[in-house]
């Protein structure tokens, strides 16, 4: 946003566009990472589903403000009168999770696992989902799994709510609710949690 110079009213507002998402990727292709943007911009249909993902992510990642304001940075690690710096502050500040939206993030992981359940053909009532993907390490397999079914509708339009992002913080944070840095989703990463899922199912 800062690049591009978009006040954040424009960008809120912009969010629930997915056609302003696309016009904002198509304008910062080349600031993109490699690993990060489509291969190419003449394949609308992926542009497209991209654009709903990444207008999904901000809405559901973080809250937008007007005014950020401003704020001192240290240089080197020093705030004395001579290093620090006024700078100014994130218009994007991260989301903080409340009890519904945790709560929520179980319901869609045991809808998951029946939903697997059905797939597999095996019985799972809605209480016996709960109860397991109230268990470790289950809990985190479901939750991933709940979260690919969550985003391939985001891809589609839909936008995410807090549960998608109280989904992710299940499995792509410790326990105690850091950020794990080496984790990176990929198709790998969600077929060893279906797996899990379906094995724990059939036991």
């Amino acid at each position: 946003m800062h690049r591009t110079q978009l006040p954040v009213p424009l960008v809120r507002h912009s969010l629930d566009d997915i056609e302003a998402a696309e016009t904002w990727i198509r304008e910062l292709y080349a600031f993109l990472p490699n690993e990060a943007r489509p291969p190419t911009l003449d394949d609308a249909t992926y542009l497209r589903q991209m654009a709903s993902y990444f207008s999904s992510y901000l809405l559901v990642s973080f809250e937008l403000r007007d005014n950020p304001g401003q704020h001192l940075a240290p240089l080197h690690g020093c705030l004395c009168p001579l290093c620090a710096r006024l700078v100014r502050a994130s218009a994007l500040r991260p989301r903080r999770l409340g009890s519904r939206a945790k709560r929520a993030a179980t319901e869609a992981s045991a809808h998951a696992l029946m939903r697997v359940a059905r797939h597999q053909r095996q019985p799972l009532d809605a209480a016996r989902a709960r109860t397991l993907v109230s268990e470790f390490p289950l809990r985190r397999d479901a939750a991933l799994v709940a979260y690919i079914y969550d985003l391939a509708e985001r891809i589609e339009g839909r936008s995410g709510d807090e549960h998608s992002l109280a989904l992710w913080r299940r499995f792509a944070y410790t326990p105690t609710g850091a950020p794990i840095r080496t984790f990176a989703l990929s198709v790998e990463v969600a077929n060893a949690a279906y797996a899990a899922v379906v094995h724990a199912l059939s036991r």
